[in-house]
């Protein structure tokens, strides 16, 4: 078969759209559509010829499903009440990291994906290729999986782990595992009835289920720490959703439907995954799937930010705070006062301090934290805060050329921090310009941040402006 060589210029003109396609499908706000992933991660098992998980977790977030997961593996592990307990755990013989999601990389994602890129292949040349490649895939992925996915993943691994301090488990543990607990308890009491009817009549069920949760809910709160450690091992069952690979969809979609390239069918449980969902964890016994995002926020370099809520927010309430691509603690955000000099001078991440520092007011902090003053001149005064870890804060203070009615200090407030000399050139420009003097002149300060190797306020105002200190020496600025 004759490989296709380059591509036409209607699907050329395809790549716009197809970009748009998957962006939107991999930035989706909207709810999961949990019929189609569900239907989609079983014909996985089938394929594995293994039999349906006994439970079938629907989640509200990356989280709620990583944790969930384990939870319900645990709560199934654990059942101990007559007939019931018996036959579930018969079951239940895998770990909570098993092998059935090392079974569908291998045989579903990895395979599937080996394939249909030999398929593809065959079919085109490597023009068509790279060029789709870098078009679309590449594109698509650079938004969805490098800036939102990598972050998403990281947090929950974070979370079930032991990366983040005892209040942000704290936080999280208060906002969603109780959610989280209610969820499951309810989803696997549902689904076990349905698989153990036949031992445990209708009309007895409900005492029955009574009596394990009693025991196995006691337990889920003493064993806190033991369903943690199952969430941590089982972190990397997850895979499939709208943030998985992105662009890996697009590029073959693209293939397939624009070139009219032959694919796998299998490679259909990947795309309506990823059309469906937001996240997949899967295991022997149980399938948890999860919602996809309520809320994405991002700035113009398509990184996680907002500076006044969560940059991403899922239904049960687990968020995720990022300034510019950066994870900062919740109260950063939601409560600014929170953040001190003490405190910023405690921060070891110098990204997130650097945060901090902007929400503070890089010069509030620079004449609170005491910053040294290093050289004055008639230009202003330049101050310097060394920081650990971080290349240090200069940043020039300087007084407004004229008085103007909108300012903040005082003639004397602008004498005290500028010296005399400095406030009378000022109001001697408004008068050689020709502007009366008020009777109580009002001045504006500014602080201009200038590099680290800037030795005087002139060298720094010259900057500012992109001169040398010889070429910036203004006699009457206005």
């Amino acid at each position: 078969m004759k490989k296709i060589e380059s591509l036409t210029a209607e699907q050329q003109a395809r790549f716009g759209e197809w970009v748009e396609r998957y962006l939107k499908i991999g930035l989706s706000t909207e709810s999961a559509d949990f019929e189609k992933a569900n239907a989609a991660a079983l014909r996985a098992y089938e394929l594995l010829n293994l039999k349906k998980p006994m439970v079938i977790l629907r989640m509200g977030s990356p989280y709620a499903a990583t944790f969930g997961g384990a939870l319900a593996f645990w709560m199934l592990k654990n059942m101990k009440a007559p007939d019931l307990g018996a036959q579930v755990r018969a079951q239940v013989r895998a770990q909570v990291r098993d092998q059935v999601w090392d079974q569908v990389w291998d045989q579903v994602w990895a395979q599937v994906r080996a394939q249909v890129r030999a398929q593809v292949r065959a079919q085109v040349g490597a023009q068509v290729w790279d060029q789709v490649e870098a078009q679309v895939g590449a594109q698509v992925g650079a938004q969805v999986w490098d800036q939102v996915e990598a972050q998403v993943g990281n947090q929950v691994w974070a979370q079930v782990g032991d990366q983040v301090g005892d209040q942000v488990r704290a936080q999280v543990r208060d906002q969603v595992r109780d959610q989280v607990r209610d969820q499951v308890r309810a989803q696997v009491r549902d689904q076990v009835r349905d698989q153990v009817r036949d031992q445990v009549r209708d009309q007895v069920w409900d005492q029955v289920w009574d009596q394990v949760w009693d025991q196995v809910g006691d337990q889920v709160r003493a064993q806190e720490n033991e369903i943690t450690r199952l969430a941590r091992d089982g972190r990397w069952n997850e895979y499939g959703g709208q943030l998985y690979h992105a662009g890996w969809i697009a590029f073959a979609t693209f293939m397939r439907d624009v070139v009219g390239v032959t694919v796998d069918a299998k490679f259909s449980i990947e795309q309506d995954l990823a059309e469906s969902c937001g996240w997949v964890w899967w295991h022997e016994n149980v399938l948890a799937i999860s919602d996809r995002p309520a809320i994405i926020n991002r700035d113009a370099r398509h990184r996680l930010h907002c500076e006044d809520g969560p940059a991403i927010a899922y239904r049960d309430g687990w968020k995720l705070y990022y300034v510019h691509g950066v994870n900062v603690p919740a109260d950063i955000i939601e409560n600014p006062e929170s953040v001190t000099v003490e405190r910023i001078g405690k921060e070891t991440n110098a990204e997130v301090r650097r945060v901090m520092i902007e929400r503070y007011d890089a010069a509030r902090y620079l004449l609170d934290s005491g910053a040294h003053q290093v050289q004055r001149d008639d230009y202003g005064i330049l101050y310097r805060k060394e920081l650990a870890g971080d290349e240090p804060i200069v940043m020039i203070r300087v007084l407004n050329s004229t008085p103007e009615p909108d300012g903040k200090l005082t003639r004397a407030q602008a004498a005290e921090a500028f010296g005399e000399d400095a406030v009378m050139r000022r109001l001697n420009t408004m008068r050689a310009i020709g502007v009366a003097v008020p009777d109580e002149p009002l001045f504006k300060e500014y602080f201009l941040r200038v590099p680290p190797d800037t030795r005087t306020a002139h060298a720094g105002a010259a900057w500012s402006f992109g001169k040398t200190v010889d070429e910036y020496a203004p006699s009457i600025e206005s």
